[in-house]
């Protein structure tokens, strides 16, 4: 894995949603899928397109999504009063 994958926070804005939609359907229903985002995405050999031209995303852009949501939902339990 790459540097990009160790740390999800190195991603803009753009390319990080982006990854997030490749990644799981819940995040590409809430709108259109950033081109840009997945260019970027690509040159750090997080996603790739298909022969057809659809954007998938790559093992390395996986493991980082898996990393993103574990940060989510780690840093959505230290405000859970019911973990004290």
């Amino acid at each position: 894995m790459d540097e990009t994958t160790q740390c999800p926070a190195l991603l803009d804005a753009d390319s990080r949603f982006a990854l997030m939609q490749l990644c799981s359907t819940a995040y590409l229903s809430a709108g259109a899928l950033n081109e840009g985002g997945c260019a970027r995405l690509e040159r750090d050999r997080l996603a790739c397109r298909d022969r057809d031209g659809y954007w998938r995303a790559t093992a390395d852009g996986k493991a980082a999504f898996a990393r993103m949501e574990d940060l989510r939902r780690q840093s959505n339990r230290i405000g859970d009063p019911s973990l004290a």
